[in-house]
């Protein structure tokens, strides 16, 4: 996962919300929408100052106090804010923005292409437009997540405004015999026993170990013939190694991807399974 900046759209989530409801027609739909305001503040405050903890706390009751359900809240976001020309689509677009090159911040992977709700907004309706509850992601890592709910910090999913583990070892790649690289979670001394498992947890439910292994046969398969030829040369595996060391140099100095420093490591830490491989 890549950190990446909380959104700041010069607005906050109580007037986002305000926004997007008060552009309902309907005069009582619109007056009890509104009357949530409050509850939209509260919930987005607890949401940022208490996160990953308590979060449990803000989901909330269906159908509320005034009668507003979840789907009539829920129609504020996909009516009034993801939706084109509507009035909350240029934040929703600001949101879509953030990653560096449109790269999704989850998997490092993909594209994005839309927003995910961290806390799913058909059971946390109150962050429905809550700009730190809204993460650019791609289609894939946004289905493998679903509404997926957690009651115990430990099982939450890494957030990319509130999580920074960019400088930390956590992923190492494991080159097998068969020309194939096995990505797996490594505990690091630099996190603490809740977020290591936070980490790992987040490896599985967005299914990134696959993703990185298919991504790595994709450079084996392009670039083995290569590898085999500077294996030849007069240096032997020595040339491979110090190739291996200076493509792990350039995306550790660019930042690029976080798969590919673990598999360049792998490579450089295994080269006699990559040897067999030639």
């Amino acid at each position: 996962m890549r950190h990446i900046s909380k959104p700041d759209l010069g607005k906050s989530a109580r007037e986002l919300f305000e926004l997007c409801a008060g552009d309902f027609t309907d005069v009582s739909r619109r007056k009890r929408l509104l009357e949530l305001s409050k509850s939209v503040e509260t919930d987005s405050a607890h949401f940022e100052n208490k996160f990953p903890n308590m979060l449990t706390g803000l989901l909330t009751q269906d159908p509320m106090e005034n009668g507003v359900t979840n789907n009539e809240i829920v129609k504020i976001y996909n009516q009034k804010f993801a939706k084109q020309n509507s009035i909350g689509r240029q934040y929703y677009d600001a949101i879509m923005a953030l990653p560096p090159l449109g790269i999704c911040p989850i998997c490092g992977v993909r594209v994005i292409s839309t927003l995910d709700h961290y806390l799913p907004k058909t059971k946390y309706s109150t962050l429905v437009v809550s700009p730190n509850n809204l993460i650019p992601v791609c289609r894939d890592c946004n289905t493998d997540k679903s509404d997926y709910y957690f009651s115990k910090t430990s099982a939450s999913p890494l957030h990319p405004y509130f999580d920074d583990i960019d400088d930390i070892q956590w992923l190492i790649a494991i080159p097998k015999e068969n020309r194939t690289v096995a990505f797996e979670v490594q505990a690091s001394e630099l996190c603490d026993q809740v977020l290591n498992k936070r980490v790992a947890n987040n490896f599985k439910l967005y299914k990134l170990g696959p993703l990185y292994s298919k991504k790595a046969a994709q450079v084996i398969a392009d670039e083995i013939g290569y590898w085999d030829k500077m294996s030849k040369k007069k240096r032997g595996i020595r040339n491979l190694k110090e190739y291996f060391q200076s493509r792990l140099e350039s995306v550790e100095l660019n930042r690029s991807s976080f798969w590919q420093v673990a598999f360049f490591k792998g490579l450089i830490e295994h080269i006699d399974i990559v040897a067999q491989w030639l």
